[in-house]
Protein backbone atom coordinates (compact mmCIF):
# COMPACT_ATOMS: atom_id res chain seq x y z
CA UNK A 1 0.00 0.00 0.00
CA UNK A 2 2.55 2.47 1.11
CA UNK A 3 4.99 1.76 -2.38
CA UNK A 4 1.52 2.27 -4.42
CA UNK A 5 1.05 5.97 -2.90
CA UNK A 6 4.75 6.57 -3.13
CA UNK A 7 4.65 5.89 -6.67
CA UNK A 8 1.37 7.73 -7.23
CA UNK A 9 3.61 10.97 -5.72
CA UNK A 10 6.04 10.36 -7.30
CA UNK A 11 3.98 9.95 -11.33
CA UNK A 12 1.98 13.21 -9.67
CA UNK A 13 4.93 15.51 -9.08
CA UNK A 14 6.58 14.13 -12.46
CA UNK A 15 3.54 15.28 -14.07
CA UNK A 16 3.46 18.70 -12.34
CA UNK A 17 7.26 18.99 -13.22
CA UNK A 18 6.63 18.39 -16.92
CA UNK A 19 3.01 20.65 -16.76
CA UNK A 20 5.00 23.66 -15.53
CA UNK A 21 7.92 23.32 -17.58
CA UNK A 22 5.78 22.89 -20.70
CA UNK A 23 3.49 26.20 -19.79
CA UNK A 24 6.54 28.36 -18.26
CA UNK A 25 9.12 27.16 -21.27
CA UNK A 26 7.55 25.26 -23.86
CA UNK A 27 4.76 27.56 -24.87
CA UNK A 28 6.37 31.09 -24.12
CA UNK A 29 9.84 29.69 -26.53
CA UNK A 30 7.17 28.53 -29.02
CA UNK A 31 5.87 32.35 -29.56
CA UNK A 32 9.47 33.31 -29.44
CA UNK A 33 10.70 31.37 -32.10
CA UNK A 34 6.78 32.66 -34.08
CA UNK A 35 8.29 36.40 -33.16
CA UNK A 36 11.55 35.51 -34.63
CA UNK A 37 10.38 33.52 -37.90
CA UNK A 38 7.70 36.79 -38.72
CA UNK A 39 11.17 38.99 -38.13
CA UNK A 40 10.73 40.59 -35.10
CA UNK A 41 13.95 42.43 -34.46
CA UNK A 42 13.87 43.20 -30.97
CA UNK A 43 12.70 40.60 -28.02
CA UNK A 44 11.49 41.04 -24.48
CA UNK A 45 11.77 38.59 -21.88
CA UNK A 46 10.16 38.04 -18.24
CA UNK A 47 12.04 36.00 -16.05
CA UNK A 48 12.76 36.63 -12.87
CA UNK A 49 15.77 37.27 -10.33
CA UNK A 50 17.85 34.31 -9.86
CA UNK A 51 17.00 32.65 -13.52
CA UNK A 52 20.19 30.07 -13.91
CA UNK A 53 19.67 27.13 -16.35
CA UNK A 54 21.59 24.90 -14.02
CA UNK A 55 19.36 25.70 -11.09
CA UNK A 56 18.70 22.95 -8.70
CA UNK A 57 15.14 24.97 -8.42
CA UNK A 58 12.88 23.99 -10.80
CA UNK A 59 11.55 27.36 -11.49
CA UNK A 60 14.86 29.19 -11.69
CA UNK A 61 16.28 26.29 -14.07
CA UNK A 62 13.34 26.90 -16.49
CA UNK A 63 13.58 30.83 -16.24
CA UNK A 64 17.09 30.28 -16.96
CA UNK A 65 16.87 28.03 -19.40
CA UNK A 66 14.09 30.45 -21.51
CA UNK A 67 16.63 32.77 -21.32
CA UNK A 68 19.67 30.71 -23.13
CA UNK A 69 17.63 29.62 -25.77
CA UNK A 70 15.92 32.99 -26.73
CA UNK A 71 19.40 33.95 -26.86
CA UNK A 72 20.39 31.41 -29.15
CA UNK A 73 17.75 32.95 -31.51
CA UNK A 74 20.23 35.72 -32.06
CA UNK A 75 17.24 38.54 -31.69
CA UNK A 76 18.60 42.05 -33.04
CA UNK A 77 18.19 43.01 -29.08
CA UNK A 78 17.08 41.08 -26.47
CA UNK A 79 15.75 42.79 -23.20
CA UNK A 80 15.30 40.26 -20.19
CA UNK A 81 13.70 41.69 -17.63
CA UNK A 82 14.51 40.02 -14.02
CA UNK A 83 12.49 41.29 -11.56
CA UNK A 84 12.55 40.25 -8.20
CA UNK A 85 9.60 39.56 -6.07
CA UNK A 86 6.40 41.10 -7.62
CA UNK A 87 3.89 43.03 -6.08
CA UNK A 88 0.77 42.01 -7.36
CA UNK A 89 -2.12 43.25 -4.49
CA UNK A 90 -4.98 41.42 -3.93
CA UNK A 91 -3.85 38.49 -6.30
CA UNK A 92 -0.46 38.14 -4.37
CA UNK A 93 -0.02 34.28 -2.79
CA UNK A 94 0.84 33.81 0.60
CA UNK A 95 4.51 33.12 0.23
CA UNK A 96 4.66 36.43 -1.62
CA UNK A 97 2.66 38.19 0.69
CA UNK A 98 5.25 36.65 3.51
CA UNK A 99 8.40 37.34 1.54
CA UNK A 100 6.99 41.03 1.13
CA UNK A 101 7.45 41.24 4.67
CA UNK A 102 11.59 40.85 3.93
CA UNK A 103 12.25 42.58 0.86
CA UNK A 104 11.14 45.29 -1.34
CA UNK A 105 8.80 44.01 -4.06
CA UNK A 106 8.06 45.68 -7.35
CA UNK A 107 4.85 45.97 -8.80
CA UNK A 108 3.64 44.14 -11.80
CA UNK A 109 2.03 47.62 -13.60
CA UNK A 110 5.99 49.10 -12.99
CA UNK A 111 7.43 46.39 -14.45
CA UNK A 112 5.30 46.95 -17.06
CA UNK A 113 5.83 50.23 -17.56
CA UNK A 114 9.55 49.30 -17.73
CA UNK A 115 9.03 46.97 -20.56
CA UNK A 116 7.02 49.34 -22.69
CA UNK A 117 10.00 52.10 -22.02
CA UNK A 118 12.58 49.72 -22.79
CA UNK A 119 10.85 49.01 -26.29
CA UNK A 120 10.02 52.12 -27.18
CA UNK A 121 13.63 53.17 -26.73
CA UNK A 122 14.89 50.23 -28.84
CA UNK A 123 12.40 50.95 -31.33
CA UNK A 124 13.83 54.18 -31.90
CA UNK A 125 17.23 53.10 -31.73
CA UNK A 126 16.41 50.33 -34.23
CA UNK A 127 14.93 52.84 -36.53
CA UNK A 128 17.41 54.86 -36.32
CA UNK A 129 20.17 52.63 -36.90
CA UNK A 130 21.87 53.31 -33.61
CA UNK A 131 21.01 50.01 -32.00
CA UNK A 132 24.17 48.44 -33.47
CA UNK A 133 26.02 50.57 -30.58
CA UNK A 134 24.38 49.34 -28.14
CA UNK A 135 24.81 46.27 -26.04
CA UNK A 136 22.62 42.99 -28.10
CA UNK A 137 21.22 41.59 -24.63
CA UNK A 138 20.89 43.54 -21.70
CA UNK A 139 19.22 42.22 -18.53
CA UNK A 140 17.04 44.78 -16.33
CA UNK A 141 16.70 44.19 -12.56
CA UNK A 142 14.15 45.89 -9.91
CA UNK A 143 16.60 49.14 -9.88
CA UNK A 144 16.72 49.54 -13.91
CA UNK A 145 13.32 49.29 -13.64
CA UNK A 146 12.70 51.89 -11.36
CA UNK A 147 14.63 54.01 -12.76
CA UNK A 148 13.23 53.44 -16.58
CA UNK A 149 9.76 54.11 -15.35
CA UNK A 150 11.49 57.40 -13.27
CA UNK A 151 12.86 58.95 -16.10
CA UNK A 152 9.79 58.32 -18.05
CA UNK A 153 7.70 60.53 -15.41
Amino acid sequence: MCLTRCKFMFFFLCFLQEAFYRIDHDYPMKCVEIAKECGVKHMSLLTSIGAKANSWFLYMKTKGQIEEDCKKLNFDHLSIFRPGLLQRGQDARFAEKVFGIFSKAILVSDVAKGMRTDAEEVAKKLKSGEAGNDEKEKMHFNADIWSMIKNEA
